[in-house]
């Protein structure tokens, strides 16, 4: 019987890993919107605004305000 368990696992392990692959597009950023957001031309999946994750930048509202931390 646990045979069987673990043969079902990785049948469904087999079938599900190739929908969680990652594609690659290729883009043209168009527009620096602020330090860790970027507009891209083509939109990928609908979007065309990109934020980049990782990027460690303190943010401003007003450029006559002070630095949010």
């Amino acid at each position: 019987m646990l045979r069987v368990g673990l043969a079902v696992i990785v049948a469904l392990l087999f079938f599900a890993v190739p929908s969680l692959a990652q594609s690659s597009h290729t883009v043209m950023v168009e527009r620096v919107v602020d330090d860790d957001t970027v507009e891209v031309s083509p939109a990928v999946g609908g979007t065309d605004s990109v934020r980049l994750i990782g990027v460690d930048i303190l943010e401003t509202v007003d450029p006559n305000e002070s630095v949010q931390s």
